[in-house]
């Protein structure tokens, strides 16, 4: 597969391209709610019209106090006033939902694409990434891109174009102040880009720095039991202290450039309305100006600063998100190298499996499997041994699609799997891996999984089979018991003959069992073994073993050596080779 290129090295100097306030990958995402925007901007326009409104009502309420010094005649510009308050109110509310809604679809459809992409990639594409990292990108770094569409996005199109407005009117009523105050409003406006290019690298580098953090913690969460066993808490403890320590510090930095722009943005709106004022004085003082229209400057040049502000205040809250998208665009441009078209036609009943020449490795130039070949027939039981890294699991992986073969290929039914989506292959295969995972779920939500519609009859029938009836029977709530986390609550016995039972639900054509009684004792594992057999000979079955107990009874054995097949036939035939599997047979009788 190809993989999008994604800075895993970064510095706050070197940094690389920092994100952009208008990443044309963002602006995609929210055309869908270009309706929304749309609203969201006209009622940003309409909320900044109405502060504008309320300074000039404010502006002649004062003027015809001063003109006339009559009290009565302010009361329909107060009301004018207050009117408009009401009207602002009104819409900001409007806008912050509009926005929040378009937000959190946009935000959802992200999160949906991320897993969908992540599920396409497959087990392959996620024992290579760390799930610390991945969790981040999917809750924290899309949580974080909420505030880039709900904040900021329509907000700084409705602020730049009434900040123009704004300037606009006040150069109309009186020129030279106007020019005066629209010179120190350019410079406002321009201090919020200014302020992001300096925070873009360092936002990156703080991001990129988080989420190894993230997984770091998340390992040493799953990992407690063994860090315990072994005394290093502690340490692991003191070592998470310092990467927080520098996080914290890389943090500062960023809230100390952000403060330094925060003040320079202050300090220009302020020397901004002094200029306008002075200004505005003397124009006043020659007669050139109405106390009236000074009024009204003076109203509106606070607003002139306003849409600044905003735009400041809504893009610091949106760069952490913007921050944190690069790795989650990074992700979607995998391209997973599974293709293949569900059109091919598969059979139902136990098919034929064949690998041809197989090869393949997980790094380049360094094969697991070498040139591997073999055939099972329908209905035939297949058992691979071989010493631990020998390539028995590799095996099933391949069959799976997790991977494909850099050479030769893997048939199912004479049809060459690569032909063949991922998803319509994995349909005709019920897995029963070592380690066998359940969700923190109830006994029947991890069971029907694989068959949504199972009903008691088939879930008690296949916990039958594999021998987990009577403790499911003995549990507080039976098949509504809730396992814990990763099944925490079982033993892992019990997880095992659960993931047994799964499978079996499952009536797939295809069977594999992956060191599938490892975790019982051999009381357990030979009643689950008896119970399998008459459901073995409808399945084409692959049984994978390092306890050669188990596979005395298979149709063929395969014994792996470091990546290779160097002996095949039934149980008795290889002893009578007295060969490797002689060996081992003679080794585990031993121990």
């Amino acid at each position: 597969m190809t993989e999008a290129a994604s800075p895993t090295r970064l510095t706050p100097a070197t940094g690389s391209r920092h994100a952009r306030a208008f990443d044309k990958r963002l602006l995609a995402m929210a055309a869908r709610e270009r309706g929304p925007l749309a609203a969201a901007v006209g009622l940003g326009l309409v909320i900044a019209a109405t502060r504008v409104g309320q300074g000039v009502a404010i502006a002649y309420g004062l003027g015809t106090i001063l003109r006339t010094g009559r009290w009565a005649e302010v009361f329909p510009w107060l009301g004018l006033a207050l009117a408009l308050i009401a009207v602002r109110s009104v819409a900001m509310v409007a806008q912050g939902a509009t926005m929040a809604g378009a937000s959190v679809r946009i935000t959802t459809r992200l999160r949906v694409r991320l897993m969908s992409a992540i599920l396409s990639l497959g087990p392959g594409w996620v024992d290579r990434e760390r799930s610390g990292e991945i969790e981040a990108v999917l809750v924290d770094g899309v949580e974080r891109l909420d505030a880039y569409f709900r904040l900021f996005l329509a907000k700084v199109i409705a602020a730049g174009l009434s900040a123009v407005a704004i300037v606009v009117t006040v150069i109309i009523i009186d020129p030279p102040t106007g020019g005066c105050v629209a010179v120190f409003a350019a410079a406002v406006m321009l201090i919020p880009s200014g302020e992001y290019r300096a925070l873009g690298p360092r936002m990156r580098f703080w991001s990129e720095s988080y989420r190894p953090l993230s997984a770091e913690f998340v390992d040493n969460l799953q990992g407690m039991t063994t860090l315990k066993m072994f005394g290093v808490a502690e340490e692991r403890g003191r070592a998470l202290e310092v990467r927080s320590g520098l996080l914290r510090d890389a943090a500062i930095r960023l809230i100390s450039v952000s403060g330094l722009f925060s003040g320079l943005m202050a300090v220009c709106a302020a020397a901004g309305a002094a200029a306008g004022l002075a200004v505005g004085g003397l124009r006043l003082a020659s007669g050139e100006l109405s106390t009236q229209g000074l009024l009204l400057i003076l109203l509106l040049v606070g607003e002139c600063f306003r849409p600044a502000r905003e735009i400041h205040d809504a893009m610091h809250s949106a760069v952490w998100g913007m921050s944190k998208a690069e790795r989650a665009f990074a992700i979607l441009q995998v391209r997973p190298a599974q293709a293949g078209t569900s059109a091919v036609r598969m059979p139902a009943t136990a098919p034929q499996i064949s690998f041809d020449q197989v090869t393949f490795g997980y790094r380049p130039g360094r094969p697991v499997l070498k040139s591997v070949s073999f055939t099972a027939a329908p209905g035939q039981t297949i058992a691979i041994v071989g010493a631990s890294g020998a390539g028995k699991t590799t095996i099933a992986s391949l069959l799976l699609r997790f991977f494909d073969p850099a050479d030769g290929c893997v048939r199912i039914g004479g049809t060459d799997i690569a032909d063949i989506t991922p998803d319509a292959v994995r349909q005709l295969i019920a897995v029963v891996p070592q380690d066998s995972f359940l969700f923190h779920a109830s006994v029947r939500d991890n069971l029907t999984i694989t068959s949504p519609d199972a009903d008691d009859e088939r879930l008690w029938r296949s916990l039958a089979a594999a021998g987990a009836s009577g403790f499911v029977d003995a549990l507080p709530h039976g098949l509504d018991t809730v396992v814990g986390e990763r099944g925490l609550q079982l033993s892992g016995g019990q997880r095992q003959r659960i993931a047994i039972a799964r499978a079996l639900l499952k009536n797939a054509p295809i069977l594999i069992l992956d060191e599938a009684t490892s975790n019982v004792d051999v009381a357990t594992e030979s009643s689950i073994l008896a119970a399998l057999r008459p459901l073995r000979a409808s399945r084409t079955t692959l049984l994978i073993a390092h306890r050669l107990s188990t596979v005395r009874d298979a149709d063929q054995i395969l014994v792996l050596d470091n990546g290779q097949i160097t002996e095949t036939g039934s149980h008795q035939e290889l002893l009578r080779k007295d060969g490797r599997y002689a060996r081992l047979v003679a080794a585990q009788a031993v121990s």
